[in-house]
C-alpha cells in the first residue's frame, strides 16, 4: 500500500486552486477597464461645465453600453476557459445595482441621488470581488462605498463630491484592472 505525503497532496490542491482562479479571473481586467471608463466619464460630466447638462443622460447611455461590453467580454472569455463558473450570482448583483440606482433616481433629490449611486456601485463591486474570491478587493470597495456615503453627508456641494467620488472609483477600478492583468497575464 502506497502512502502519499499529505504535504504533497496539499501542495497539489493549492496548485489546482491557483490554476482554477487564474482560469476564472484572468480576463477580469477587461470588464474593470470598461467600468473604470464609465466612472471616469461620469466624473467628466460633473467636472466639465459643458457636459453637466448631459450627466443624467450619460448613465442612461453608458450603463447599457458597459453592460453589453461586459457581457460580450464574459461570453468570449467563457468560450476560451476550461473552467466555468455560474454567472447567475453576477447577474443578480448587476441587476440589483441597476434596480436600486433606478429607484434611488426616482426617490431621492438629485443632490442625494448622485451620492447614493456611488454607494450602491461600491457595494456592488464589493460583491463582485467577493464572488471572485478576492476578499481584499471586496473590502476595498466596501470602504469606497462607505467613504462615498461619508463624503456625501459632509459635502456642501454634492455634485462636486460626485466628481471626486467618480474619479476615485475610476482610479480604483483602473488599479484593480492593472493588478488583475499583471497577476494573471501568463495564465
Amino acid at each position: 500500500m502506497q502512502t502519499e505525503d499529505p504535504f504533497e497532496i496539499l501542495a497539489d490542491i493549492e496548485a489546482l486552486r491557483e490554476r482554477t482562479s487564474t482560469a476564472l479571473n484572468a480576463d477580469g481586467w477587461q470588464w474593470m477597464t470598461v467600468w473604470s471608463l464609465v466612472a471616469l466619464g461620469a466624473g467628466l460630466t460633473a467636472l466639465v461645465d459643458a457636459l453637466e447638462e448631459i450627466a443624467g443622460f450619460y448613465w442612461m447611455v453608458a450603463v447599457p453600453i458597459a453592460f453589453a461590453a461586459t457581457a460580450l467580454l464574459e461570453r468570449r472569455s467563457k468560450e476560451q476557459r476550461a473552467v466555468r463558473r455560474d454567472s447567475r450570482p453576477y447577474l443578480v448583483v448587476g441587476a440589483t445595482m441597476l434596480v436600486v440606482n433606478l429607484l434611488a433616481s426616482f426617490t431621492f433629490e438629485p443632490e442625494s441621488t448622485v451620492i447614493v449611486i456611488w454607494v450602491v456601485i461600491g457595494l456592488g463591486f464589493a460583491m463582485f470581488a467577493y464572488l471572485d474570491g478576492t476578499r481584499a478587493a471586496s473590502m476595498m470597495y466596501v470602504s469606497a462605498a462607505l467613504l462615498s456615503g461619508v463624503i456625501g453627508v459632509l459635502a456642501t456641494d454634492s455634485f462636486a463630491a460626485y466628481a471626486a467620488i467618480s474619479t476615485m472609483f475610476a482610479g480604483l477600478l483602473a488599479g484593480s484592472a492593472v493588478q488583475v492583468y499583471w497577476r494573471y497575464r501568463d495564465g
